[in-house]
Order: C-alpha cells, then structure tokens, then sequence
C-alpha cells in the first residue's frame, strides 16, 4: 500500500509538475489581489489533494482525475456571473 501511494505520488508530481507551475501561477494572477492570489492556491491544492487521495481510495492513478479536474474548472470559469460578480469584476 505504501509503495503504492509512493507511485501515485510520484505521478502526481510529475504531472502537475509544481516548479514550472510558479512562474505559470504568477503571470495568470498578476492582476489579482492577494487575498484572489491566495484563494486560487488554496483551491490548486485541494484539487490535487482530492485527485490523491481519490487515486488512493479507488485505486486509479490520478491524471485522469486531474483531467476531469481541469475540464470542470475551465467550465467553472465560463459560467455565467452573477450580480454581485459582475459587479465586483466591473470594480476593479
């Protein structure tokens, strides 16, 4: 089992691969505040803690569930805003 989660570990870090992510991070939220800064990280790291932890519990490896992940998020985004949205995004 340890091995195991090694593996999905590794393929995680592979994948995501977090050292290249930085420089990509900080050009795609340049115009954010830190507090928006801060909340997109969170989020980044709760979808990989969640592909991880369900690659361990379904036994799959996680690159599928960062696929899905990723879909999702890029539908997230497109979605239509709400009131309050629109108004905070016309704000700044």
């Amino acid at each position: 089992m340890a091995q195991h989660l090694l593996q999905d570990f590794v393929l995680l870090l592979v994948a995501v691969n977090p050292i290249l992510a930085v420089p990509e991070f900080v050009a795609v939220t340049a115009k954010f505040d830190a507090a928006a800064k801060r909340r997109i990280a969170i989020q980044a790291v709760l979808i990989a803690g969640g592909a991880f932890v369900a690659s361990w519990k379904f036994d799959i490896t996680p690159v599928p569930i960062l696929a899905a992940a990723t879909a999702l998020a890029l539908l997230w985004r497109d979605r239509p805003q709400t009131k309050t949205e629109a108004q905070e995004a016309a704000a700044s």
